[in-house]
């Protein structure tokens, strides 16, 4: 036995709430740094309005919700048959303490989907009071870039066809690995076995998608008592399109049985069993295609039901399993069934009437292509109706009327809502097929749309008529102007043209028909400004837009009022007139920039003078005068006006916009706001602070200098650092593309590649543009490109005070190799490939290379073992192989790993490699992990749970001699929770502020334990700014910040939000300072567009590069000693050698009689004498003792 479609058995014989078409697909949480970028999205199918739905955020801790999203309107379509809703949050917006969750609750209140990560919890308030949520399975913690997301893969088109995983964020778009795919395999509809009296009319009718051929497809017909197939129908027939892309065929078949049990089981054509299903009982078949099956009752029969009726399928959806099968009711064979909704979305609750409600604006309805007459009989008859996707037709009807007597003759009343058309943008058809004639074609015959009772189109053909009766009663019709004479089958009379008022399209044809398609040479749009009635008979002129609008110049509302004083429009959803001049045409934002003439400013500083129009699809010209009649509202946070119900374009304006002069910092985020609209360009060349948003939405943050984070400078606590966070707001600003595509083609500088590139610290000078807002953030909508100003310069090698040693600390951002044989990509964190691998490598490679520490520290490699295979081994090949000798070596720490062989459980460790000829390694490596804390009341204080294992190695330095130990940490990040007491939320230290605290006491307190006086060097990820409590922890304990020692405040490593700091680490105790000779931090990765780093997507190939630059995006921190020499025996001038000088000056010293050190006593007979000349002779360090 095959079984073709086990979703479908699944559902046959059980229920759940958790297969749905509408879904949570994917969010993101938690990141490395403060969470940023989070979001939720949900997926539905296309056309579904989501309102009155909820997503409800818990939190693990107690179970109850700590914030509800209400969501409203229509999903935005992907054009796959599917649309996403994108909820975005600010940072830290959604908890990521284990476990917390995510309800998604239905228009009903009904909870349809209830999440949760990092474990399970049980709601103890909200809508899923009482019920415990399902673990995704995966997770993010504070190692996780803030591009990657938890995310559903596979293929299907419900919640169960997806599995959870983490990848790339697509938030808005389809996720990595997923495809939605809508095929559905036909399915039992409808049943007629048994009536009163001798049985009639017995049939079994099959529903599938409109176009499914039926041919090859059989039903096995089987007696229950015995288990046998008796009767096989060969099925023929192409499905057709009945409703919203399903139909269905029937199949008369007389002499189905009906003892208790029997069963009927639907074959395709490469015999896999679709469907059993069996009334009055189970059974299992024991021959046929279904031997071995056991079959599902349907759960209702029929006894002695009078003829004409059936048992069918009742509900909305478009699969099996979105119906349940109904009591005995007048059939309908080849039709759907009387409670039955052909649709793209499910009856939640198995359907009742078949009328669940839809949404939408009936009055935007309009009858958009039909066919009444073919060349004989008239066959395949039908009206096509377009509109808004989601518009509930449960009130709409169709009515036919007589041009001979006028009078109705036909009613058809639709159900269902309108699903999105491809392409459709937010508009879709419906079609109402028709019987044989069913529509009359002598001249003139008419045609009433009507909604709610109201008649919103009486269109005729073939003339003009006056309706007598019915809802047009006393109505004239409005001819077409095309008609059918008797025309080859498949063709049809058609709208054309590009809009979504019924008036913007004009009728064309006999042209090929296309019912359920939009037609060809239509086009639907967002915006429409066509002046029209959408009442009945009308398809052109009417004056109601054209007299609110009036005409240019005269009285209209000043754009300073409609901005307001404030940060909000005070004419929110009123319908204004407007008149200004376009200064920014944006189609990447779907609208354009308005500007008050300048004879019409209003002198208040306070009001901006420009305004953002929506208009999808308009075509305006900049520099054009306009007026515009539109509603003002806010769009999160940026005043707008939309929903344009008319645009005149007046006679050339005299006046020309000149740009606002723009300068930072400004003195209150009310001067960002009074500009908010307005033309403006910089007085000033602005620095560049931020470019994480480069890459995928064009955005590059500026100020009037490089801006610090407040807790590397100050106490977090400290009035200073309050005043620095507020002094940076107000001196931030992000450069925008004025698009909102993801992943634009860069635009700075010209012909951006490895080598032409920007940074931040550069400047960008000439800024000219349209101050907008959005994603919180206030941004200048460029006009034009500003120039680049290269002032950070590259450093292609560390620049550093060279001395006896190099120490380093490097950040290596998830160095994965998959199974360290070119398989196992794409990586839990890393690569996605191996090409991608391999750059990342040799990027690697090549700055360890240059750096040329003795020994370097490495955070943020995979946690896989020291085995050939391991990341750690490879990377040390790889530097060999590009050296070209066994320089380098890594500590084998594998006799400290677990029982998985790895250091601790993080998927990322830390580790050690050391230049062989410089260093030895001294003894074992040492860890320090929860086994080894120290403790307190609270617990232990180095929490591995939270925290990577610290590993510390002792080395001996070869040319001096000396001893020191290299201790090597990455603490616990500041993204996800670790709860009340340890986050610092208020401050700005980040969550898990006291487990750092802790780790830090303890690490102090273990390398004072094990390594005692040893010089000491302690580096790494401490994940701190420099004035945060665990790096003044070591700070108080003694250590010192070598990088702060030398640079000062202008220290950093990493940047985030365009604010600098360090969150790396050179940190060294007083006997290892005592040999400190220089620091720096070589700036390759954080001022560096992530655009150059190893990733291959969403980026042209000339970009991918081997260079040094963003090989991370921390920078590495080196460090230079200078090591006291060993005394060379014999030196007696301490010159570093022995020579006839130390021969001479030995001599001279016995002869005097003067006070020797016994070391000169190198004969080791007790005394130091001529003897001891002798000896000195043999330990020169030149031939003949000759001097340098």
């Amino acid at each position: 036995m095959k079984l073709a479609y086990p979703a479908l058995l699944t559902a046959l014989v059980s229920s759940t709430g958790m297969s749905t078409p509408v879904f949570i697909n994917e969010f993101h949480y938690d990141n490395a740094g403060s969470d940023r970028n989070e979001f939720v999205e949900i997926i539905a199918p296309q056309g579904t309005d989501l309102s009155g739905y909820q997503l409800i955020r818990y939190n693990g801790a107690n179970g109850e919700p700590y914030g509800t999203d209400s969501l409203s309107g229509l999903v935005t379509s992907l054009g796959t048959g599917v649309g996403t809703y994108l909820l975005t949050y600010p940072s830290n917006g959604i908890q990521n303490g284990a476990p917390d969750g995510l309800a998604l609750v239905n228009s009903a209140g009904e909870v349809i989907q209830f999440i949760s990560y990092e474990g399970t919890l049980t709601a103890s308030a909200g809508p899923a009071a009482g019920e415990t949520s399902v673990d995704v399975g995966v997770s993010e913690d504070g190692s996780t870039s803030d591009s990657m997301s938890v995310q559903l893969r596979g293929d299907g088109a419900d919640y169960t066809d997806f599995t959870w995983t983490t990848g790339m964020a697509t938030q808005g778009d389809t996720n990595e690995q997923q495809t939605f795919d809508f095929s559905r395999e036909p399915f039992i509809n409808e049943l007629h076995y048994d009536n009163t009296g001798g049985d009639v009319g017995e049939f079994i009718e099959v529903a599938a998608q409109a176009g499914t051929d039926l041919g090859g497809y059989t039903l096995e017909l089987y007696n229950g008592s015995n288990g046998t197939r008796y009767e096989t129908l060969v099925l023929s027939g192409v499905v057709p399109n009945e409703q919203a892309g399903m139909g269905t065929l029937a199949f008369f078949q007389p002499g189905i049985q009906n003892g208790a049990p029997d069963g009927v089981a639907l074959i395709n054509p490469a015999q896999e069993v679709v469907q059993f299903i069996s009334y009055e009982g189970t059974f299992t078949a024991s021959e046929g295609t279904a031997a071995g099956m056991l079959s599902t009752d349907i759960g209702v029969s029929e006894s002695a039901v009078a003829v004409g009726e059936s048992l069918q399928l009742g509900g909305e959806g478009n699969r099996y399993e979105d119906f349940s099968w109904r009591d005995a009711a007048a059939q309908t064979p080849g039709e759907k069934n009387l409670t039955q909704v052909f649709s793209n979305t499910s009856d939640e609750d198995g359907g009742d009437d078949g009328s669940d409600s839809g949404t939408g604006d009936t009055s935007l309805l309009f009858i958009n292509e039909f066919h009444y007459d073919d060349v004989s009989t008239d066959n395949d008859e039908f009206v096509e109706l377009a509109g808004p996707a989601g518009t509930d037709l449960s009130t709409v009807s169709l009515v036919f009327y007589n041009g001979s007597n006028n009078s109705v003759y036909r009613t058809e009343q639709l159900s269902g809502v309108i699903s999105e058309a491809p392409d459709g943008n937010g508009f879709g058809v419906t079609v109402l097929s028709l019987p044989t004639n069913g529509i009359q074609n002598g001249g003139p015959d008419g045609i009433a749309l009507v909604a709610d009772g109201q008649v919103l189109e009486f269109i005729s053909y073939e003339g003009v008529m006056t309706a007598s009766g019915g809802p047009a009663d006393g109505m004239t019709s409005t001819d077409i102007g095309v008609q059918e004479n008797g025309e080859a089958e498949g063709f049809s009379l058609q709208r054309t043209g590009t809009g979504y008022k019924r008036c913007t399209f004009t009728w064309d044809g006999p042209v090929a028909q296309s019912a359920g398609s939009i037609n060809a040479g239509q086009t639907f749009t967002d915006t429409d400004v066509s002046d029209c009635d959408q009442g009945p008979g009308d398809d052109g002129d009417n004056g109601d837009n054209n007299a609110q609008l009036g005409q240019c110049g005269e009285n209209a509302t000043l754009i300073s009022a409609v901005q307001g004083n404030g940060f909000v429009t005070p004419l929110e959803g009123q319908q204004v007139v407007v008149e200004g001049i376009v200064t920014h045409v944006a189609p990447g934002l779907d609208g354009f920039y308005l500007q008050e003439e300048a004879t019409d400013t209003d002198n208040d500083p306070a009001t901006s003078e420009g305004v953002f129009v929506y208009a999808p699809g308009e075509s305006v010209s900049q520099g054009a005068q306009l007026r515009v009649l539109a509603t003002a509202g806010e769009y999160f946070s940026q005043t707008q006006l939309s929903d344009i119900a008319g645009v005149s374009e007046c006679s050339a304006s005299a006046d020309t916009i000149e740009p606002t002069a723009l300068s930072l910092p400004v003195t209150s985020e009310a001067d960002f706001e009074a500009l908010e609209g307005m033309l403006v360009a910089s007085e000033q060349a602005l620095t560049i602070t931020e470019t994480y948003n480069y890459q995928r939405f064009g955005e590059l943050g500026v100020a009037s200098e490089r801006l610090y984070n407040p807790n590397q400078l100050y106490a977090p606590r400290s009035d200073e650092a309050q005043a620095l966070r507020q002094s940076n707001a107000l001196n931030s600003l992000l450069v925008d593309d004025s698009d909102t595509a993801r992943n634009p083609t860069p635009y700075l500088p010209p012909n951006l590649s490895p080598f032409n590139t920007l940074r931040a610290g550069d400047a960008l000078s000439n800024i000219q543009g349209v101050m907008g807002y959005g994603f919180d953030r206030y941004r200048v909508q460029l006009t034009g490109l500003p120039d680049v100003v290269n002032l950070n310069l590259r450093n292609e090698a560390p620049v550093l005070t060279d001395a006896d040693m190099r120490i380093a600390s490097f950040n290596v951002l998830n160095l994965f190799n998959g199974n360290g044989d070119e398989s196992g990509f794409p990586t839990a964190r890393g690569a996605d490939t191996y090409s991608e691998y391999q750059r990342q490598l040799t990027k690697i490679v090549n700055a360890i290379v240059a750096i040329d520490a003795d020994v370097i520290g490495l955070m943020e490699i995979e946690n896989d073992g020291y085995g050939t295979q391991s990341a750690i081994a490879q990377l040390v090949n790889a530097l060999n192989s590009e050296v070209g000798s066994d320089s380098y070596a890594y500590v084998n720490a594998s006799a400290l790993t677990n029982d998985q062989g790895t250091l601790g459980t993080d998927a990322i460790a830390v580790g050690i490699i050391y230049q062989v000829e410089r260093v030895t390694p001294l003894n074992a490596p040492k860890l320090l992990d929860s086994s080894n804390s120290i403790s307190d009341e609270r617990g232990v204080l180095f929490d591995d749970g939270k925290n990577r294992p610290s590993l510390a190695q002792a080395f001996t330095h070869s040319s001096s001699g000396k001893t020191f130990v290299v201790d090597v940490n990455h603490l616990k990040s500041k993204g996800s929770g670790c709860g009340a007491g340890d986050d610092d939320t208020e401050f700005g230290q980040g969550n898990c502020n006291l487990t750092r605290t802790r780790a830090a006491q303890a690490l102090d307190a273990w390398l004072g334990s094990e390594f005692d006086a040893m010089p000491a060097i302690m580096l790494g990820d401490l994940n701190a700014y420099a004035k945060e409590d665990p790096i003044q922890a070591l700070l108080d304990a003694g250590w010192i910040d070598s990088a702060a020692t030398v640079l000062g405040e202008s220290a950093y490593s990493y940047t985030f939000d365009g604010q600098l700091g360090t969150l790396d680490y050179l940190l060294v105790n007083k006997a290892a300072h005592a040999w400190l000779t220089d620091v720096t931090e070589w700036h390759i990765n954080a001022d560096e567009l992530s655009l150059l780093d190893y990733n291959e997507e969403d980026k042209a190939s000339s970009l991918l590069n081997t260079l040094v630059y963003r090989a991370s995006d921390h920078d590495p921190v080196i460090a230079s000693f200078s090591l006291p020499a060993a005394q060379v025996r014999g030196d007696w001038d301490s010159d570093g050698d022995v020579d006839i000088n130390d021969i001479r000056g030995l001599m001279t010293a016995i002869a005097a009689r003067q006070a020797i050190d016994m070391a000169f006593d190198l004969n080791s007979d007790g005394v130091v004498n001529m003897l001891d000349i002798y000896t000195l002779y043999s330990l020169c360090t030149r031939q003949m003792c000759v001097a340098e």
